[in-house]
């Protein structure tokens, strides 16, 4: 029997209050499955905390400011735990979703991005499709069907993007794995959860066929945030082509982070908030209404309408034809906050750059005033699949450097440099 809509809270994290505010865009997040033995019932927020900082919700403390403010912020709630969950399959929580967010009293009148975590997606992708099915229906026979109807159709409708961050769309063996060992473990059997998260499970194939139906006739917008490093004794959980599905070029690898760490970002500063920020202007069309917003964040002068002439020169001296036997360089200077590093943001997650650089090694660094070369020659090398503990001076390391960036393509950003020598350091 399937769960009353009320236990299936909404959280709405922005703004605080019902209060009637001006809204431009909503946004809706939705967690993934809890694999660890404590308490589920702040999954809604503790999956979004900044890494490192478990008492900073980043959707609620970061997103509305760099906005102004003219967002509605969701975060949805269910109980996804592998051995406490009584529900056996993502379509039964998206039904009870479905059931608690198409209601007339969110009033969706303005662009959504949707953006779901791990299991969190397929949860996303489930409730779209019953959306979808529920808008086509003809002749509704009663005045709450009619109205949720009209909701129905309206969501979906304004449903203009969505972000996935590390989800298993073609299943997973590394979490049924990880997740059989979990339900053996408490002497369970859970058999719907496991059927979610196999590897192209029948579910789950047509869920992914219905899904893409959907977003090619809306238009929808699609980004994917990858897994980048291993959780220690499972490695990656959900792999490139798995969690990339749809989005193609528009996928960002968190180099830095593993499956749980993925949609926590360590700072504002960071590739993968930029990118899920600029994913979010663009999609809810609001460009020219949050322009000013980011000119009061980032301090961007008048001339720099949405970066978006500043991202066109700066890709089109990139990705310029030369000799691949000489290294490129691209320099972005001007005055602290005048936005450098939101620009380097959208011109890494470019899908242009990504295309002309296919194949290529993708690493971003930030160096900051006081550069360590050594350091940073050491995590290049790393980057790059060296053993750093063999180079004792940095001439061993610039020279083993200069092999492999004439033998393999390269998209190195360095941030935050201050001095010439970090530049120099790197001049191969």
């Amino acid at each position: 029997m399937a769960a009353s809509s009320s236990d299936w809270p909404v959280h709405q994290l922005w703004p605080p209050s019902e209060g009637k505010r001006r809204t431009e865009l909503d946004v809706v997040f939705f967690h993934g499955l809890q694999l660890t033995a404590s308490d589920s019932s702040d999954a809604w927020s503790s999956t979004w905390t900044q890494r490192g900082h478990d008492d900073v919700c980043w959707p609620r403390e970061w997103l509305p400011f760099d906005l102004r403010e003219a967002v509605r912020i969701f975060s949805v709630s269910y109980n996804a735990h592998v051995v406490t969950s009584p529900h056996d399959h993502v379509s039964e929580i998206a039904h009870n979703l479905f059931q608690t967010l198409i209601n007339p009293r969110y009033e969706w009148h303005h662009p959504i991005v949707l953006v779901g975590h791990s299991f969190g997606g397929l949860v996303l992708k489930s409730m779209v499709v019953k959306v979808k099915r529920a808008s086509s229906i003809q002749n509704p026979t009663n005045s709450w069907s009619k109205a949720t109807l009209q909701c129905a159709k309206e969501f979906l409708s304004n449903v203009r993007g969505v972000a996935f961050y590390a989800v298993p769309h073609a299943g997973s063996s590394n979490i049924a794995k990880y997740v059989n060992k979990l339900l053996r473990c408490h002497n369970r059997h859970h058999p719907g959860i496991m059927d979610n998260i196999q590897p192209w499970q029948r579910d789950m194939e047509q869920l992914s066929v219905d899904f893409d139906d959907i977003v090619a006739e809306n238009g929808m917008n699609i980004y994917a945030f990858c897994e980048g490093r291993p959780m220690e004794q499972v490695g990656i959980l959900v792999d490139f082509s798995s969690a990339q599905r749809l989005a193609g070029h528009n996928s960002y690898k968190v180099e830095d982070a593993d499956h749980m760490e993925v949609c926590k970002p360590p700072s504002k500063e960071h590739p993968s908030y930029g990118l899920l920020l600029q994913f979010i202007v663009t999609c809810g069309e609001v460009a020219r209404k949050c322009d000013e917003a980011l000119q009061e964040v980032h301090d961007l002068p008048q001339s720099m309408f949405g970066l978006e002439s500043y991202v066109e020169r700066v890709e089109t001296l990139v990705t310029s034809e030369g000799s691949d036997a000489d290294p490129q360089y691209v320099g972005v200077w001007g005055m602290g906050g005048v936005g450098k590093t939101l620009l380097l943001q959208r011109v890494y997650g470019s899908p242009k750059v990504h295309g002309h650089f296919q194949g290529a090694k993708f690493i971003w660094r930030t160096v900051g005033q006081t550069p360590d070369i050594m350091a940073l020659y050491q995590t290049l090398s790393e980057e790059l699949g060296l053993k750093p503990e063999l180079y004792v001076n940095p001439e061993d390391y610039k020279l083993k450097l200069y092999n492999q960036f004439r033998r393999r393509r390269v998209f190195l950003v360095l941030d935050d440099v201050w001095q010439d020598k970090a530049f120099d350091s790197l001049d191969l």
